[in-house]
Order: C-alpha cells, then structure tokens, then sequence
C-alpha cells in the first residue's frame, strides 16, 4: 500500500500538471489572501480567517478560494510581485477642476460637510465636553455651521486651497464671520 502511494506521488512531483496542482496548493492561500485584502482593505489577520472559513465550504467556497488565489496571482504579476502594493493600492486622485457640476454638489455635501462638521464636534467636544458628551445647543451650531459652510464654498474656494498661499488669511476670516453670522441664533 505504501508502494502505491509513493508512486502516486512521485508521478505527481514528476509531471507538469503535479507540480502546476502542488504550486496552486502551496500559493493558493497568501495569494487569495493579497487579493481579499485588495478588495477590502482588511488586515492580514481578517483576510486569513475570511480565506480559511471560505475554503471550508464545500464546492463553492473551494472554487471561489481557487478563483481568488488566481487573481492574488494576477494582481502580484501587476504589481511587479510587490506584495504591498496589492495589499494596500494606493488611493486614486481627483482634481476639483475636473469635477462637473452635480459631482462637485456631491463631494460638497458628502465629503466636505461631513468632513466640517465632524471636525467642529470633535474640536467643541475638547473644549465644551462633558463626560464625553456635547451640549445640544453647541452640535446645533456646528450643524448649521458646516451646512452654510458647504453651501457657501464655491469651486474657486475649493481650487484657490488646494494651492499654498492662495487662500489668504483675510478671506479665511471672512468666511468664519459670514458662518458666526448665518448661524449666531441658531442652537
């Protein structure tokens, strides 16, 4: 019996397709790895466990963990087999120039007034806090802070403070008296 088994395996080692199947099982669990961690941005850690219980279920969890070890390979050719550049892709960039009208309305409040008004709490929250809460009336104003900000910040705002020294002093100032003014009774 033992015979029998060697020889399996040393046909195996001693064909293509064997050692094509012992490469596949040898990389398949770094390689589905680096591509879970492309597409989700988890740690090493999260990927194996999601790798390993994936490769539990039988038929398709077994061929999607074959499918992703096939892309972890395809990406790592891609990335000059540098493994960090799959892992963690470098973000894509945007220029606010090149943002029509509708998209710009949409980064305005979805990133810009969520962005503003975070900053506002967390910053009052140092100041005003207490035991880790923040009084109504100051989260009110900084609500309405960051909405008229928002409103207000045209895409010459946007271009002229992406640039250093562009977006002077006096016009910061000149914003946050128009901001305390819009939102003095509010709160």
């Amino acid at each position: 019996m033992f015979g029998a088994i060697s020889d399996v395996v040393t046909t195996l080692l001693g064909s293509a397709i064997g050692l094509v199947f012992m490469a596949i099982g040898l990389f398949s669990i770094p390689l589905s790895m680096l591509a879970v961690m492309h597409f989700t941005g988890w740690s090493w850690f999260g990927a194996l466990v999601a790798i390993l219980i994936s490769a539990c279920v039988p038929i398709i969890g077994q061929f999607g963990h074959l499918i992703l070890a096939l892309v972890g390979a395809y990406f790592l050719w891609g990335a000059n087999f540098e493994w960090r550049k799959v892992a963690y892709p470098a973000p894509e960039t945007f220029n606010i120039s090149e943002l029509s009208d509708s998209e710009l309305d949409r980064f305005k409040s979805e990133v810009i007034r969520p962005g503003f008004e975070q900053l506002c709490k967390s910053n009052a929250l140092k100041s005003s806090g207490f035991d880790g809460k923040l009084p109504e009336f100051i989260a009110t104003r900084c609500e309405c802070i960051a909405a008229e900000f928002s409103k207000r910040l045209t895409r010459g705002d946007l271009l002229a403070f992406e640039k250093p020294d562009k977006y002077s002093l006096e016009m910061q100032q000149h914003m946050k008296d128009q901001l305390q003014q819009a939102c003095l009774n509010r709160g």
